[in-house]
């Protein structure tokens, strides 16, 4: 992302946030008008459940002429009226019609108004002609209304109808005696006053049935027949601000009416109850839109500016680190723009005659190390870690063979084409190690093979590797110097057997004769001992030799690990009980099968170990000899509670004339057994290790295969 990009981002960010502030304040006006219109609905709709509660209550306080009739039933007066020699029946039916037209006159919204027998026929009754066109005595037995009061002994209602543009309500009353009242309530005063609720210029209140259907007469073609409150309106109370009405969308409120158990429903056209805010969203998003690609053009146009001569400096800075000095700053501005501008222009001025004056100095120092580094002997190169040659002298040259021009970049399988020197590179090159050294041999034609010594390190500068330094000298006269000396050494060597040999059979003749004192016997005691130290010495230094040179051939037979064992048992038990030492020999689970080896030459290396281990074992110590089958191998070790050996001395312990400088016991030995111990399980393919950290003991380790290689 460019310098003009985040600046446009920053000042974009910086204006859209008042921007933001705006759109929260219009949205949160939005929310404000569509609460307003919810609860206009709300409260219009809870006015309209009251009204219907109100109506309800009239209704029943119209029917107080019920407790009237009742008392002047013929079964309540039959007695009075045989007594005085009256008719009691048709006495009765005068009072009740006197009753009815009493109620009819003094509550006018009774269209309707007729006492049933138990028979179901019709005994009295007042109607409203114009919407009751019928004749007297109606049998109205099988009415539904009527014989579903009876059956329920409570009033009941059937569901209002229209009648000649009226809407009524009927009702059914059961008496005593089976007696029944039946009646026609209009609801057209209820109806108009429901109306005259107005909500808007389009909406308007409807009542609704139990199973949410519209009522007659207050619903007209508003609603069609067919149409139900949808199923998520329950409660007493609610709003929905989604009614499909035609296809049409609406919003609305409900409240319940319990005495009827009916339901007063708004209904609005959405688009109308919600027309300011539509209106209002509209025209604040065409606001902000506008302002937004003010604000968009105008930050892009300041970040130009503010980017421009910045882009400037940053081009110049970029020229002046690859040392072009020749095109200047352009004029940045005024004020402090064109003082930095100028500024940076006197700089470049300085940096350039600065940089003239140590190019030249550079030249002559590198002429200076370039005649020393071809001068030396010894070869050296520097390689980078993308393969490539940086530096080579004419000795490395020399030595690799390399005539003409100097290798080119990415030479370096090239150019080390040695396998233990490519080896060495390849693992620095790789990170796996920091430093790697090798041995190789050259044979020019026509000459004597030459020897060379190399050491790669990687270079380093501030903490950031920059490449890797390969060192190559010639120790050909070093190795020949050292054959001749180890030529010298066994020749030594071969001439000392003859005397230690006449030493011991001389020591042996003047032990057989007798007669010695004590002192003499002690003085042929102290000759003994380093004569054998000395035959041991004469064998290790001819076994090493043997193995060298590849004369030694192994004597394989198949021998059980638990018999190597034993032998360290019979010759080291006695020993470290002397010595104080707990030796403890754990063969192991029997192998599947016998092991391959040299059993002399395995013994031998068992007891080097063993023998060794003792050296550095202190007094109450413990001594430890296991073997156990690894997978195709057999495992021997012996760990000791000695005082351990450096970590970086695991590996020079098994070097020939090497020693320890620490211990419990003095320093004995010229340090050829780990040595040998590592030649002979060499010659049987199979691998020795040393495991130790100082102060917790010592294990040495050694794995032959079952079967020979």
């Amino acid at each position: 992302m460019n310098l003009l990009t985040r600046i446009f981002l920053v000042l974009l960010a910086a204006a859209l946030l008042p921007l933001a502030a705006a759109g929260v304040w219009f949205l949160r006006s939005s929310v404000q008008v569509e609460a307003n219109a919810r609860r206009l609905h709300e409260q219009i709709a809870a006015l309209s459940a009251d009204t219907l509660e109100k109506a309800a209550q009239d209704a029943n306080r119209a029917f107080g002429f019920v407790m009237d009739i009742e008392r002047n039933r013929p079964s309540d007066n039959a007695r009075k009226c045989r007594l005085q020699g009256l008719e009691c029946g048709r006495r009765s039916e005068a009072g009740d019609f006197r009753i009815l037209q009493q109620a009819a006159a003094t509550h006018p919204e009774f269209m309707l108004l007729a006492l049933l027998d138990a028979s179901g026929r019709e005994t009295v009754k007042l109607a409203d002609r114009a919407l009751f066109p019928e004749p007297e005595r109606l049998d109205r037995s099988k009415d539904p209304l009527v014989m579903r009061a009876r059956s329920t002994g409570r009033l009941s209602m059937d569901p209002p109808e229209v009648r000649s543009g009226a809407a009524l309500l009927r009702l059914a009353y059961p008496l005593q005696g089976g007696a029944c009242l039946y009646a026609a309530y209009s609801l057209q005063p209820l109806w108009k006053r429901l109306q005259g609720l107005k909500i808007g210029g389009s909406g308007r209140v409807v009542v609704l049935a139990e199973d949410g259907a519209p009522l007659a007469g207050i619903a007209g073609d508003f609603l069609p027949r067919d149409w139900r409150l949808p199923a998520a309106a329950s409660g007493q109370v609610g709003w929905l601000d989604s009614i499909r009405v035609s296809g049409a969308a609406y919003v609305g409120a409900w409240a319940a009416a319990p005495s009827f158990g009916w339901r007063a429903l708004t209904l609005q056209p959405r688009s109308a109850a919600l027309a300011l805010s539509g209106g209002f969203k509209l025209r604040a998003a065409l606001f902000l839109l506008a302002l937004t690609l003010l604000v968009v053009l105008m930050a892009y146009w300041l970040a130009g500016q503010l980017t421009r001569p910045l882009n400037s400096m940053v081009d110049a800075a970029r020229r002046v680190s690859a040392n072009d000095f020749a095109k200047p700053v352009p004029r940045l501005g005024w004020g402090e723009l064109e003082e930095l501008g100028s500024s940076f222009n006197e700089m470049m001025k300085t940096l350039k005659a600065y940089q003239d004056l140590q190019v030249e100095r550079r030249l002559d120092e590198k002429a200076k190390v370039d005649a020393l580094i071809h001068a030396i002997p010894d070869g050296i190169a520097l390689a980078g870690f993308d393969g490539s040659i940086a530096f080579i002298n004419d000795s490395a040259r020399a030595i690799l063979g390399i005539s003409g021009a100097a290798p080119s970049a990415k030479a370096v399988k090239e150019v080390f084409r040695v396998p233990e020197l490519a080896e060495a590179v390849a693992s620095l090159m790789s990170r796996r190690k920091r430093s790697a050294g090798a041995e190789f041999e050259l044979r020019p034609p026509g000459a004597r093979p030459r020897f060379f010594l190399c050491q790669a390190v990687t270079v380093m500068r501030e903490r950031r590797e920059i490449g890797i330094l390969i060192l190559l000298r010639d120790v050909t006269g070093e190795r020949e110097l050292a054959r001749m000396k180890e030529d010298f050494f066994h020749s030594i060597v071969h001439d000392l057997r003859g005397p230690i040999g006449t030493i011991d059979g001389f020591v042996h003749l003047i032990k057989r004769q007798g007669g010695l004192g004590e002192k003499a016997q002690t003085f042929l005691d102290h000759v003994k001992t380093s004569s054998n130290k000395l035959r041991d010495l004469v064998a290790d230094i001819l076994a090493a030799a043997k193995i060298e040179s590849g004369q030694l051939q192994l004597k394989r037979q198949p021998v059980s690990p638990e018999k190597l064992l034993s032998g360290v048992r019979v010759i080291y038990g006695l020993q470290a009980r002397h010595a104080g030492i707990e030796l403890r020999i754990e063969p192991g689970p029997e192998p599947p099968e016998p092991l391959s080896c040299d059993r002399e030459l395995v013994e031998r290396v068992l007891m080097n170990l063993v023998g060794n281990a003792m050296k550095f074992t202190p007094s109450k110590g413990a001594l430890t000899v296991r073997c156990a089958c690894i997978g195709a191998e057999e495992e021997f070790s012996v760990a000791d509670t000695g005082p351990g050996i450096p970590e970086d001395k695991l590996e020079a312990v098994f070097e020939k004339f090497r020693q320890l400088d620490h211990g419990p016991a003095p320093r004995s030995g010229y340090g050829l057994g780990l040595a040998i111990c590592r030649q002979v399980v060499a010659l049987h393919g199979g691998r020795i290790w040393a495991e130790s950290k100082p102060g917790q003991g010592s294990r040495f380790v050694f794995r032959l295969p079952f079967k020979a290689a």
